[in-house]
């Protein structure tokens, strides 16, 4: 079959012409990939407003930003609201995972209506709860070998545990001890340090079961 040699010259420059869009494209993703940090989110409900840096997405997926700290905000109406801090690398993904729970009438009408967003809502949860446990091993390695009950001899006993705290968009543990008298004090803190564990590295609240009034009643931080 002939063909219009004009038609010829048409599809060779349009193969040109594609090939080199194509290139550009490639070049301008590894440019973007090496220069700028790549932000991966998983939210729900899907449609949560992320915040941050002057900037706001609705149902944020993969986003590239200048590599910064920032403090990511999501908010949905009908529903609680959530802030984290994460260190964004230049050339790295870094990928963050927030769920929302129906705090209102609003909201629970909401997952009542969606069947699909309550489904959605547990599988995010769940990333979520993995996302977190990892990050506070990481910051608060003592929380793996928590929460413990040891006796001593028959000086009676002493607990030690741990609370969640998030503020200002970071996690961290609190470390609460529980001991009988000033023996099992003492103990506690040499347990602490024979699994390498420095005292004075975390916020570590003492409660003595006989003496104080409330849980709050003695505490020592760094």
């Amino acid at each position: 079959m002939n063909i219009d040699p004009r038609l010829k010259k048409l599809l060779i420059v349009l193969g040109i012409l594609g090939t080199i869009l194509l290139l550009l494209l490639l070049g301008f993703n590894i440019w973007r990939n090496y220069t700028y940090a790549k932000l991966v989110v998983g939210v729900a409900p899907e449609d949560t407003v992320l915040s941050f840096d002057g900037k706001s997405f609705k149902s944020p997926g993969t986003i590239y930003v200048r590599p910064d700290t920032y403090k990511l905000l999501f908010n949905r109406a009908g529903f609680s609201s959530y802030d984290k801090k994460v260190q964004l690398q230049k050339g790295k993904t870094t990928k963050v995972y927030v769920a929302l729970y129906a705090n209102s009438a609003q909201g629970k009408e909401y997952l009542a209506a969606h069947p699909g967003a309550q489904a959605l809502l547990e599988r995010i949860g769940g990333l979520m709860d993995e996302q977190s446990t990892a990050e506070l091993t990481q910051k608060c390695p003592i929380v793996k070998d928590l929460p413990t009950t040891q006796a001593v001899g028959g000086a009676g006993e002493f607990t030690v545990k741990y609370d969640v705290v998030h503020k200002d968009g970071e996690t961290s543990c609190q470390i609460t001890v529980t001991y009988d008298n000033d023996t099992t004090k003492v103990q506690a803190l040499e347990w602490l340090q024979q699994k390498h564990y420095d005292p004075a590295a975390y916020p570590v609240k003492y409660i003595n079961l006989f003496t104080s009034p409330a849980p709050d009643a003695e505490s020592h931080t760094d």
